[in-house]
C-alpha cells in the first residue's frame, strides 16, 4: 500500500520533530508558531494537517466551511485529515475514514459528519454502515478487505501516536506547512475566522518560501 507507506513516513517524521521539540509554541496572533517545523511529504506543496474527531461538535461543523473552502484551493494545496481517537467506537470511525481514503473515497468524510450529526452511534449498527456504503457506492467487500487489513491497523495507531506525541490539546487543529497552527479558539471562537486564517498562513507560508501555486 504506498499511500499507507508514504503516510507512514510522514508520521514517523512528524511524531520524532514533535517530540523533540517538546511542543512549545510562539504565539503570535491568532496562529501560533512550531519551534522546529516539520517537513512535508511532497516537495513544492503546502500541507494542511487537521486532526479532528467525529464526536466533536466543534469538528463537525467546521468541516462544512473547510469542505466548501479545500474545493477551489490551488493545486500545491494538500490537506491530510487525521482523525483522532479516544475509544473504540471513535477507532471504529477512524478506520472507516482510512479505509475510504485508500479507496479514494475521501470526499465522504463529510458525509460521516452528517450521518453522525443525525445519530452520534450511526456506524455502530453493521447495517447501517452496510447501507451507507452501498449509497456511496462503495463494495462491501472491498471495504472490509481495507479496514481490516494490517496497514489500516498500523495507521491507526501512528495517527493516534502521532497526536499524542505533538501533545494536543484541543481539536480541530490545523498545522500549516508544518509550521504555523492555528484553530477556532486560536482565530476568535469563529468558524469563518479560522478559514480565513488557515488561507492567510498558506499564503504566508507561500510567499516566504517562494512555492509556485
Amino acid at each position: 500500500m504506498n499511500r499507507l507507506s508514504s503516510f507512514r513516513k510522514l508520521l514517523i517524521t512528524i511524531i520524532i520533530v514533535c517530540f523533540f521539540s517538546n511542543t512549545s509554541y510562539a504565539t503570535k496572533s491568532k496562529y501560533k508558531i512550531l519551534d522546529i517545523k516539520i517537513p512535508t511529504s511532497q516537495e513544492n506543496s503546502i500541507e494542511i494537517i487537521e486532526f479532528f474527531s467525529y464526536m466533536c461538535k466543534h469538528c463537525n461543523e467546521i468541516e462544512i466551511y473547510l469542505n466548501k473552502w479545500s474545493k477551489n484551493i490551488s493545486n500545491d494545496v494538500k490537506i491530510i485529515k487525521i482523525p483522532i481517537a479516544t475509544n473504540d467506537y471513535t477507532k471504529q470511525l477512524q478506520k472507516i475514514y482510512f479505509t475510504i481514503e485508500f479507496l479514494n473515497k475521501a470526499e465522504l468524510n463529510i458525509e460521516i459528519f452528517n450521518a453522525i450529526k443525525k445519530d452520534r452511534f450511526f456506524f455502530k449498527k453493521h447495517k447501517n454502515l452496510e447501507n451507507w456504503l452501498l449509497k456511496h457506492q462503495i463494495s462491501i467487500k472491498e471495504f472490509n478487505k481495507v479496514f481490516n487489513s494490517f496497514g489500516i491497523e498500523i495507521k491507526t495507531k501512528q495517527a493516534n501516536n502521532l497526536f499524542h506525541f505533538c501533545n494536543i490539546q484541543e481539536i480541530p487543529i490545523f498545522i500549516i506547512g508544518g509550521e504555523y497552527l492555528t484553530s477556532p479558539t486560536l482565530a476568535g471562537n469563529n468558524y469563518i475566522d479560522t478559514i480565513e486564517e488557515i488561507e492567510k498562513l498558506v499564503n504566508k507560508y507561500r510567499s516566504e518560501s517562494n512555492t509556485i501555486s
